[in-house]
């Protein structure tokens, strides 16, 4: 009795499947799925290696640096050290870097705030969208670095020399100027102190309205004394 009860379930299952499928394949012809055009798929592999070669490219530091885990040195002593190679995003916070040498290499969206680079060399270095707030560059050299929208501000740049340098968007309001050198820098939309310290060299800088200061007694801001 239980064998033809199971045997009669197991038939009316298939049943059901057999006009399951029957059914499916009925609205399967009645309606076709819908196929995308095949000029349409080599236009969307340019359009996402586009957008992934626009992401790779950008300065944003969001973009450059993204959440995983960078190198620290954090309130670390490197007096003297070589640090020419890629320190994309590296945290410097706190750290002594005098007369360390770090020319052409890579700091882009590095953090420098409260750190001592005093007579450090950073001639050619990319430094867009570093943190150097509060930092000590007395004696420093920038020469021919990229430091676009970098943030200066508070900075102590007594003697730091900034010559060809590209400062475009950069923050340096608050900071100590006495003494530096932006000759041919680039200043264009840059922020900078209203009256910094005396001595600052201006000569054929563009200033932060694009305009080109052309004699040496020239300045970038409203005042240039002190």
């Amino acid at each position: 009795m239980a064998i033809n009860k199971a045997l009669q379930t197991t038939h009316d299952v298939t049943q059901d499947e057999a006009l399951a499928r029957a059914a499916g394949r009925k609205d399967h012809l009645e309606h076709p799925p819908r196929r995308t055009p095949a000029w349409l798929v080599p236009l969307a592999v340019v359009l996402v290696v586009a957008s992934v070669a626009t992401g790779c490219a950008s300065n944003n530091p969001v973009a450059v640096c993204g959440s995983q885990a960078h190198k620290s040195y954090a309130h670390a002593d490197l007096s003297g050290k070589n640090l020419t190679g890629d320190n994309t995003c590296a945290d410097f916070t706190g750290a002594t870097l005098t007369n360390a040498t770090m020319q052409g290499g890579d700091f882009s969206g590095a953090t420098f705030s409260n750190a001592i680079l005093d007579s450090a060399n950073l001639s050619s270095a990319n430094l867009t969208s570093a943190n150097l707030l509060s930092a000590s560059l007395a004696g420093a050299s920038f020469q021919g670095a990229d430091l676009r929208n970098a943030n200066l501000s508070g900075a102590n740049l007594a003697g730091t020399n900034f010559s060809s340098a590209n400062l475009e968007g950069a923050n340096l309001l608050g900071a100590y100027l006495r003494n530096a050198n932006f000759y041919g820098a680039n200043l264009k939309g840059a922020q900078l102190p209203s009256r910094p310290a005396g001595n600052v060299m201006w000569q054929s800088a563009t200033c932060p309205d694009g305009s080109i200061v052309a004699t040496t007694g020239g300045s970038c801001t409203s005042g240039n004394g002190g």
